[in-house]
């Protein structure tokens, strides 16, 4: 994924509050990780562009944890973002949050919607906002056909929808649902399972 010329990088130090009694980054953490990485996307794609204003809230977001990250000193983590569906509204992120020594620990996908701030509803995407991001799409398309071509193991690119504002449909308002409670601590032992999906769904509401 890092030779993708689509995917952005950006570097987040742990602190020993981020992590669990058994020594492992705490998996709610992995959520704040990821939401500041598209921040700093955000900032390093649409600012530039004249498009500080743009807000997107989260639809619906995905975690696959792969590996445990311990504690190694001055630990460092990596996380690599990419755009890799753009529909009507909405969005999907792919980020890999990778530990000190490169090895991906756990992979986010997530699905943002275009929001008007003045009504709080969804709108379309602008021209504009979609030219910033269809480059994104499309260079991390062509990377992963490339690599499928190759042999080597395709990299999931994220949700494939065709239409992504087909597939994603509002009424007369948002629902968040009900606050993510970041405190509680989750056990890395039997039950979650590495590699398993998790969906948190509907539950996070905000991508600020």
């Amino acid at each position: 994924m890092a030779d993708n010329p689509a995917i952005h990088q950006y570097r987040v130090p742990l602190r020993w509050s981020d992590f669990d009694r058994y020594g492992h980054v705490m998996n709610a953490n992995y959520v704040e990780i990821a939401q500041e990485a598209r921040l700093a996307y955000k900032e390093a794609y649409f600012d530039p562009a004249g498009m500080e204003d743009f807000a997107a809230f989260v639809r619906k977001l995905d975690l696959d944890f792969r590996k445990p990250i311990e504690p190694e000193g001055n630990s460092v983590l990596l996380v690599e973002s990419q755009v890799v569906e753009v529909g009507n509204s909405s969005f999907v992120t792919r980020q890999e949050i990778k530990d000190k020594h490169g090895r991906i620990a756990c992979v986010v996908e997530t699905v943002s919607v275009a929001v008007d701030m003045d009504t709080q509803m969804p709108r379309p995407l602008t021209e504009e906002e979609r030219e910033v991001m269809r480059l994104e799409s499309t260079l991390a398309k062509a990377a992963d056909k490339a690599e499928a071509e190759s042999g080597s193991a395709p990299s999931a690119s994220g949700v494939q929808l065709d239409s992504l504002g087909d597939e994603i449909s509002y009424d007369d308002e948002i629902s968040y649902g009900d606050e993510v409670d970041y405190g509680d601590e989750v056990d890395y032992g039997d039950e979650v399972g590495y590699g398993d999906e998790v969906d948190y769904g509907d539950e996070i509401g905000y991508d600020d």
